[in-house]
């Protein structure tokens, strides 16, 4: 295994999100910047769609720049940043949240 990827819609059981997902996926270090990343989104956004979802959602933190890259060469943007971090996370990062639709 290399990494994952996975979809879920976004607030399930919310009509508002029905149509919305969260993209989640992870590569083990070995791999990165390999192209691995950018298969893996393609296919799950792929996938997507064929689901019926219409807006793709990720939440990001701030310091993963080789993340934010990735998104943005998919055309996702930022449509808004949350001041809550995980407690291992530095002072003055945050988490963003990413949108494609």
């Amino acid at each position: 295994m290399i990494g994952y990827v996975a979809l879920s819609p976004y607030r399930k059981g919310r009509r508002a999100f029905s149509h919305t997902c969260e993209i989640s996926y992870y590569l083990f270090s070995g791999y990165r910047g390999r192209g691995f990343g950018k298969e893996l989104v393609r296919t799950a956004l792929s996938a997507a769609r064929e689901a019926g979802f219409e807006t793709a959602i990720a939440i990001i933190l701030g310091c993963n720049l080789r993340s934010i890259r990735l998104l943005e060469g998919f055309g996702f943007s930022v449509c808004g940043t949350s001041p809550t971090r995980p407690a291992w996370m530095a002072r003055g990062s945050t988490m963003s949240i990413w949108r494609l639709i």
